[in-house]
């Protein structure tokens, strides 16, 4: 075999590397390529989807179990004394004096103030002479008359006599003790401006107003009840009043008159309440507040802070639920305790939201963080 030599096997190679042009090479690679991935040596890579999701809102939580409360209408009325009458003169003359100051408290029968009247005296005195005048004449004729020496139509005459000046002192006295004036019942004297030293003020005429008398042992509160609460009210329910400025001076009266027609301007019901005022706290036209108990149902004992508004503007609270969503619930209040506020509509026992419940909606799921109770 004849031996290779270099020089040939030279010139082969760069024959060779001739023919292969660069298309020639650019063509082998794609095929290359296609042969590759058909034979599944490139496979495509599972995409996997995270799952961690977003951690959920926390809100706290106070725990709360419904207890039983009354019920109560409240609604605010004003004062009036349980017999007021004003009092007028007379008689005519000037103001001889006061006997009870303004505002001071009187007895049945008590004399409040004095008018002079020369003329009326006058009259008093002469009517009572002629009483005992037409007496003696009377007796006088009785005595004629068993005597023989008059008829009997004159001891008839001198009766009648005597019976009329009878009839006239009573009226001439009814007209001067129509002078002092007199209070017609126990109570307080709010009398007008009299003044003594005022020719114009002191003098009294027929008719002229000497002032009013209060009986405030008992009062007379008017109050006007929605048509709502006026539904739950009946005649001889109890009500509570006090002053609607705290302390402790509640007394208790009854439910004495209510209007089954509504005012045309307010739309409410005119409702009476008589109670008795012991050591006279109340005064006539001062502010009442009134607590009438209407039944007794479950509520909630909360701070006013928990109450909230929804969407449409009801007011109520937002609680969790068992399955850690949000639920709006609107509450009715029903009274304030301790600075506390009793409400009614939440479940009997709730997981009312304390804190964060403006950021969270109903529905939505939360993380629940009970509050720990001192």
């Amino acid at each position: 075999m004849a031996a290779v030599k270099w020089d040939d096997l030279i010139n082969f190679k760069i024959n060779t590397l001739k023919i292969a042009t660069p298309t020639h090479i650019v063509l082998g690679i794609i095929l290359l390529s296609v042969l590759w991935f058909a034979s599944g040596v490139f496979k495509a890579a599972p995409v996997h989807v995270s799952t961690i999701s977003a951690p959920l809102f926390k809100v706290e939580v106070t725990p709360s179990k419904a207890a039983p409360v009354m019920k109560e209408v409240i609604a605010r009325g004003s004062v009036m004394a349980f017999k007021s009458v004003s009092l007028f003169s007379e008689g005519s003359g000037f103001i001889e004096e006061i006997v009870a100051p303004k505002g001071s408290n009187v007895k049945q029968g008590d004399i409040l103030l004095r008018i002079r009247n020369e003329d009326q005296a006058q009259k008093l005195q002469q009517a009572k002479t002629a009483v005992i005048q037409r007496e003696m004449e009377y007796k006088a004729a009785i005595e004629l008359t068993h005597k023989s020496f008059s008829s009997g139509v004159s001891l008839a005459q001198a009766k009648t006599a005597l019976d009329t000046a009878i009839a006239n002192l009573a009226s001439t006295q009814h007209n001067f003790d129509a002078l002092s004036i007199k209070a017609p019942f126990d109570g307080i004297f709010n009398a007008t401006d009299l003044d003594l030293g005022s020719a114009t003020v002191s003098l009294m005429t027929f008719g002229s107003t000497v002032g009013t008398m209060i009986d405030l042992s008992s009062i007379k509160v008017v109050l006007q009840i929605s048509e709502k609460d006026a539904l739950s009210l009946k005649l001889g329910q109890e009500a509570f009043l006090s002053t609607p400025y705290g302390g402790k001076n509640e007394v208790k009266g009854k439910i004495v008159y209510m209007s089954k027609a509504a005012d045309p301007k307010l739309r409410t019901f005119r409702v009476e309440v008589v109670a008795q005022n012991p050591g006279m706290k109340f005064y006539e036209g001062m502010t009442i507040q009134a607590r009438i108990p209407i039944q007794k149902v479950q509520g909630h004992l909360v701070n006013f802070s928990l109450l909230t508004l929804d969407d449409s503007g009801n007011v109520g609270m937002r609680i969790v639920d068992e399955n850690s969503a949000v639920k709006f619930y609107p509450v009715i209040p029903l009274k304030t305790e301790n600075g506390k506020i009793w409400v009614e509509g939440l479940p009997a026992s709730s997981n009312i939201i304390s804190m964060g419940q403006d950021f969270v909606n109903a529905g939505q799921k939360v993380s629940a963080i009970k509050k720990e109770v001192k």
